[in-house]
C-alpha cells in the first residue's frame, strides 16, 4: 500500500468574542478519519463545504501538521519528521491547487515555474534542465514553445497544465489534487480529467483527489469516500457507491446530480434531509453526526456515535441503520457539471 492514514486529527481554536458566550472554542475540522491508497489508484474525497476534505489533504502532504494520527507513505510516517528528512519525503508526492492563477508565480515564466522543483532537488545542467522542461510541458499537451510564456498570457486550462507539469517535475509517486478542475469551464474540466487519467496509466500515479463535483470524481476515482463532519461516513469503490449508497447523506448528495436530460433520465428519490450543516464552532450533535438532518434518525442515533463498518466488500459506513432499498444505478456518463 502506498499511503496509509489512520486516525488523522487536526483541530482548531477559534474565538468567537463579540458573540454570546464570548471565549474560545475547539474545532474539529478533521476527526479520527482513516484510509489506505494504493499505487496507480485514484481515491475521491466528497462533501458539503467545510466537512473538512481539504484539511485532510493538506494534513496528508504535511501543509498542516496533525494533532493526533499517522500518515505512512511507503511505510515512514510523514508526521514524526521535519526539516531535511521531510523534504526528502516531498519528492514523493506533489500537489495540484484549485487556482492556477494563484498557485503560480506572476514573475516567473513557465520554464522558472516548472524547472523550480528541479533546481532544488536535482543536479541538472542547464541544457538538461531546458529539454526537462520541454519534455513535461509535450506530456500535458502544450509546446515547448510555452516555455518563455508568462502565466497571465495563458488560459486558465493552460495555467492549469503548467501546474500539472511542475508536479511531475521530481516524478512523484502520489499527487493530492484540490479542487484541481473547479475553477475551469466545464469544456476544459473534460480535457484535464482526462489528462490526469493519460498520465496515471503513463506514470503509475496515484491521486488523492478532493472535490465537491461527484460527477468529476465519477469519472476519475476508483474509490469514493464521503465526508461529514470531519468523518468518513461512507466509503466504497465508486460504481459501488453510486448505485448503492447506504448512508442517507450520500444518498441525498447523489440525488442532487443535476441530470442532462432530467425527463429521460433515472434518477433516485432525494433524501429529505432537514436543516442545514451544523455549526462546528457551538460543539458536535451527541451521537450520530448526521442525526440532526436524517429523516431515519431514531433514539440510537441521538445517543451513540455509529461506527464505521464493513457492510458489503470494501463497502464501509458509518450508520446504525444504513440504507437496504437498491437503487437503481444511473446510466454511466462522461458529462461533467
Amino acid at each position: 500500500m502506498l499511503l496509509e492514514v489512520r486516525d488523522l486529527t487536526k483541530r482548531f481554536t477559534v474565538s468567537n468574542l463579540g458573540l454570546v458566550g464570548s471565549g474560545v472554542r475547539t474545532v474539529y475540522a478533521v476527526n479520527g478519519v482513516s484510509f489506505d491508497l494504493a499505487e496507480g489508484e485514484t481515491l475521491g474525497l466528497a462533501g458539503e463545504s467545510g466537512c473538512g476534505k481539504t484539511t485532510t489533504g493538506l494534513c496528508v502532504v504535511q501543509l498542516i501538521k496533525p494533532d493526533k494520527g499517522q500518515v505512512l507513505l511507503d511505510g515512514v510516517d510523514l508526521t514524526q519528521l521535519k526539516g531535511k528528512a521531510l523534504r526528502q519525503q516531498r519528492r514523493k508526492f506533489q500537489i495540484v491547487f484549485q487556482d492556477p492563477l494563484s498557485s503560480l508565480n506572476p514573475r516567473w515564466s513557465v520554464r522558472t515555474v516548472i524547472a523550480e522543483p528541479m533546481v532544488n532537488y536535482l543536479n541538472l545542467n542547464q541544457a538538461e534542465l531546458n529539454n526537462r522542461v520541454s519534455d513535461l510541458l509535450h506530456s500535458v499537451g502544450l509546446p515547448s514553445g510555452y516555455a518563455g510564456k508568462m502565466p497571465h498570457q495563458l488560459s486558465g486550462g493552460e495555467r492549469q497544465r503548467v501546474s500539472i507539469a511542475r508536479s511531475l517535475a521530481l516524478q512523484p509517486k502520489m499527487v493530492m489534487c484540490d479542487e484541481a478542475v473547479s475553477a475551469l469551464d466545464v469544456s476544459v474540466q473534460a480535457q484535464i480529467l482526462n489528462l490526469f487519467k493519460e498520465l496515471q496509466q503513463r506514470f503509475g500515479l496515484s491521486y488523492l483527489f478532493i472535490s465537491h463535483n461527484l460527477s468529476v470524481l465519477r469519472h476519475l476515482s476508483h474509490r469514493l469516500g464521503i465526508m461529514y463532519l470531519g468523518k468518513i461516513v461512507e466509503m466504497a469503490e465508486t460504481a459501488d457507491l453510486f448505485a448503492h449508497p447506504l448512508h442517507p447523506y450520500t444518498h441525498s448528495l447523489l440525488a442532487s446530480i443535476p441530470r442532462p436530460d432530467p425527463q429521460t433520465e433515472r434518477t433516485r428519490e432525494p433524501v429529505s434531509v432537514k436543516g442545514e450543516l451544523s455549526d462546528i464552532e457551538g460543539g458536535l450533535p451527541p451521537g450520530c453526526l448526521f442525526h440532526p438532518r436524517c429523516p431515519y434518525a431514531e433514539a440510537l442515533c441521538r445517543e451513540e456515535e455509529p461506527l464505521l463498518r464493513e457492510i458489503a466488500s470494501g463497502h464501509t459506513v458509518a450508520c446504525h441503520f444504513p440504507l437496504e432499498a437498491q437503487v437503481e444505478e444511473a446510466p454511466a456518463t462522461d458529462y461533467v457539471e
